[in-house]
């Protein structure tokens, strides 16, 4: 009797699943990256970098160049090539907008890790309900607001803002609801 390794399984189903997006892009964009340490947009990007991601990356910024030795771009809509996934990390006021900059790109997915949303009242809520608004009408999926993001140690893909070192592969696959369980078992 053969059994199937939970990562073998994880990947068949990912395969045929709409959420691969989210754990086995080819690219993406990386809204709010950033060149200084310690800032929320730094993170992302360098934990691509540091652990050998292959898929291509964007870092977008409108007030720079290059980020991390990368090409930056001002929009995601300004990318000449495909974007799968999009990972916010600008503030709640601006996520709107970038959502509506992912829908003219055809983006299939977006990882919101901003806060900012319906934990801070009525306001919060509005902005929250108005991109799942934009989500919905452009079928696009969403994880978050206010998370610390994916990890796949399959691929070596992140979009998490908090450092981590590069995680060790295996034969065990989890998804739960809070960061600090990723974080803790790092």
């Amino acid at each position: 009797m053969r059994i199937a390794s939970p990562v073998s399984s994880m990947s068949s189903l990912l395969r045929k699943s709409s959420v691969r997006v989210f754990f086995e892009p080819d690219s993406l964009a990386i809204v709010g990256a950033s060149e200084t340490p310690g800032k929320f947009g730094y993170f992302p990007l360098k934990n691509l970098l540091d652990m050998g991601f292959k898929g291509r990356i964007y870092p977008v910024n409108p007030n720079l160049d290059t980020i991390q030795g990368l090409k930056a771009y001002p929009t995601v809509d300004a990318i000449p090539h495909e974007v799968d996934l999009s990972v916010i990390l600008v503030p709640a006021i601006h996520v709107p907008e970038i959502m509506r900059d992912c829908a003219k790109k055809h983006v299939k997915g977006v990882v919101i890790c901003s806060s900012g949303f319906r934990e801070l009242g009525s306001e919060g809520a509005r902005r929250e309900r108005e991109i799942a608004g934009i989500a919905r009408e452009f079928g696009m999926r969403v994880v978050g607001p206010n998370t610390t993001g994916i990890l796949n140690t399959a691929n070596n893909f992140t979009t998490t803002f908090i450092p981590i070192p590069k995680p060790k592969r295996g034969p065990v696959a989890f998804i739960a609801q809070t960061g600090l369980f990723t974080a803790a078992s790092l």
